[in-house]
């Protein structure tokens, strides 16, 4: 329960690398901002992939 609590990211080791990584190469990595972009590409991606399953379900 307290892991839920604290701030910070909660991703996996690969987003933890990737930040790491960014921040090597000198991009300035922002947390928020990593995380709306993350939204951002869910809201995207979640109907886009619910449509191409629905239809290769073929229901009408």
């Amino acid at each position: 329960m307290t892991a839920m609590l604290l701030p910070g990211p909660w991703a996996s080791l690969a987003t933890l690398l990737l930040a790491d990584r960014l921040r090597g190469l000198g991009v300035p990595v922002s947390w928020p901002g990593f995380a709306l972009a993350g939204l951002a590409v869910v809201a995207l991606t979640m109907p886009a992939a619910v449509v191409v399953l629905w239809l290769a379900a073929g229901t009408p």
